[in-house]
């Protein structure tokens, strides 16, 4: 029976990301979390305004709850972004490089692993990138977020 080549296991040829890569890969996957910012602070704004007449009185403060939950629904967006991504093997800024994660025995990441990742991640940037300077000094260049949660990130060889 063959198997699927989705689940099979990356070729030989892959090497750990540099760092580079692994930053232009961050910069575009955070212009993309950023970007559908917009749409969830105009869907909270519109939940405020449905729920009151807005020309006769402000908005009451369960009025201003219900725009709070709705905005701050954005903040599930980046750790679901993260670990869909890493479950699949890329992000989108990972995939544009030509970057794919893997997890032990260099398989995609399970659950447990890509969420971990996730989380240590966003605080990797919350940290102004305390999580990425360890990478520097890894030989298979992986962050603590990487080491922690069993994962790598890895490119492609090029021969030149």
């Amino acid at each position: 029976m063959a198997q699927d080549p989705a689940i099979q296991a990356p070729p030989a040829d892959l090497r750990p990301a540099r760092l580079e890569a692994r930053i232009v890969a961050g910069g575009v996957d955070a212009l993309i979390l950023f970007a559908l910012l917009p749409p969830f602070v105009a869907l909270a704004g519109l939940t405020v305004l449905a729920q009151t007449d807005w020309l006769a009185q402000d908005p009451s403060g369960t009025e201003w709850m219900w725009g709070y939950l709705v905005g701050g629904l954005w903040l599930l967006t980046p750790p679901l972004y993260f670990t869909l991504g890493a479950m699949r093997g890329d992000t989108t800024g990972a995939r544009l490089l030509g970057l794919t994660i893997r997890g032990d025995g260099r398989s995609r990441p399970a659950l447990g692993s890509a969420l971990l990742r996730a989380l240590l991640t966003m605080l990797g940037f919350l940290l102004l990138g305390i999580g990425f300077m360890g990478s520097a000094f890894d030989s298979r260049r992986r962050t603590l977020g990487d080491r922690l949660s069993g994962t790598e990130v890895l490119e492609a060889v090029v021969e030149s």
